[in-house]
């Protein structure tokens, strides 16, 4: 509850759903806001797609970052139109990424919840493979987390600009859509 965002009301169970765009920012996987020390993870992310999702090439796909979770990512393949009959069925296929770069003992990688629909004849060994993010992309990311902490700490006490971290606060289209809930 420490990093969810400050909202006007407390949050709720909604609020933590994986399959709802409403808590969401959504990212173009292949615009600058995708954050830097997420564009390795997303295209390991996007390998993993191309090999399990039939019919990739028809797909769009989209970054997801939770607003509640501000760890938690999501690449979503989809037919459009963006909704939430696009998380799942015929029309989607969502993987998830909880980026915990200072969190010691987990191998970070992409969870696959799907199950088997919509898998190519790749075997489960080699998919499993596909998710792991590799080792100098994963201390890329632990030295970012370390250098934003690092700045974090030494902030002048002189109110200033204030940073744009992804995940943190609000941004303006959470705070409306926060407007329209209340």
């Amino acid at each position: 509850m420490r990093s969810a965002p400050k909202t006007a009301r407390a949050a709720t169970q909604a609020d933590y759903s994986l399959h709802s765009l409403d808590n969401y920012e959504i990212l173009e996987v292949d615009g600058l806001n995708v954050p830097t020390y997420m564009r390795e993870i997303v295209a390991r992310g996007l390998g993993y797609l191309a090999a399990v999702v039939e019919g990739m090439e028809a797909k769009e796909v989209v970054l997801l970052r939770h607003f509640v979770m501000d760890q938690m990512y999501a690449l979503l393949a989809y037919a459009p139109p963006l909704d939430a009959g696009a998380f799942g069925g015929d029309r989607g296929y969502v993987i998830t990424y909880y980026d915990a770069p200072l969190q010691a003992g987990i191998q970070p990688s992409w969870s696959d919840q799907n199950g088997p629909a919509g898998r190519s004849t790749v075997s489960g060994s080699s998919l499993a493979q596909l998710r792991v993010i590799d080792d100098q992309a994963v201390e890329r990311r632990r030295l970012a987390a370390l250098e934003w902490g690092k700045d974090k700490a030494v902030a002048p006490a002189a109110p200033a600009m204030p940073r744009k971290v992804p995940g943190e606060g609000l941004t303006e289209e959470r705070r409306s859509s926060q407007s329209k809930k209340d």
